[in-house]
């Protein structure tokens, strides 16, 4: 397994996006280490592939998206022995079908989402691990510009900027931990562990970075790919700020990781 994550989402990700999946796939690995991997693995909510493409050494059997244009990218990475488009909300897969379903920083964006977690409760076996990310309500009290503008009284182009940034990203499920905690325990999971990760200081630098990714994030809709540029006074300069940032233990960071088993 790669230990430099960092360096390697930076060939595919601007710098914000690398520092927020290195630390996702960070703690990933740490799971990884405890509880392993069995196969067959689903990767729900897999996009362009960026975060297996990184994190896996080998394919893994699996990757669902509900957008067509993304799993195209997702086949060029190379990681997934079968593609699908799917709903995660219904999905057409066989009943006990996995061992482990992963989902990075995906159930935010979908509406109903308690639907998606029953339907991966179906798909997994009896026993099997659904290890999932999300960032929490304290995403906007964690962001730099919010923060600052509150500051100087500017409390309402805070807010506005906070609900530009969720659109952006398509947030529609930004709850507290207890609350999805619950709602998997609802669905019949046993919590095994739920974990707070991405400290303050990181999620402002990402917010501090956050605009510079905007033309990659431009490529990305017009041309279907991300466009990715100095890659090496990224490496000079960034690497050291990123090592720092990861060696941050501090469980009160604005994003959560949950180990979920079923019963």
């Amino acid at each position: 397994m790669p230990q430099n994550y960092f360096e390697e989402y930076l060939n595919v990700a601007p710098f914000s996006h690398a520092l927020w999946r290195s630390l996702e796939a960070q703690e990933l690995a740490r799971v990884k280490r405890q509880y392993k991997y069995h196969r067959p693995i689903l990767d729900l909510g897999c996009g362009f592939g960026e975060f297996a493409g990184v994190f896996f050494d080998s394919s893994i059997e699996v990757g669902v998206d509900i957008s067509p244009t993304d799993l195209i990218h997702a086949a060029k990475v190379k990681k997934y022995h079968n593609l699908y488009v799917e709903d995660a909300r219904k999905l057409s897969l066989p009943s006990q079908s996995f061992s482990t379903v992963i989902s990075i920083s995906v159930l935010e964006h979908i509406p109903q989402v308690h639907r998606a977690i029953k339907e991966v409760s179906r798909v997994l076996k009896k026993g099997g691990y659904f290890i999932v990310t999300m960032p929490l309500n304290k995403f906007y009290s964690h962001l730099l510009y919010p923060s600052l503008l509150e500051k100087i009284g500017a409390r309402n182009l805070a807010h506005q900027y906070y609900r530009a940034v969720n659109k952006a990203f398509k947030h529609v499920n930004l709850w507290p931990e207890k609350k999805w905690v619950m709602l998997f325990k609802k669905t019949g999971f046993e919590i095994v562990e739920s974990k707070l990760f991405i400290s303050k200081p990181a999620t402002r630098v990402f917010d501090l970075f956050l605009l510079t990714a905007l033309p990659s994030q431009l490529s990305r809709w017009l041309f279907g790919t991300r466009s990715i540029w100095g890659l090496r006074w990224k490496r000079q300069l960034l690497k050291p700020l990123y090592q720092r940032l990861s060696q941050d233990k501090s469980q009160t960071g604005c994003n959560l990781i949950i180990v979920a088993k079923k019963k």
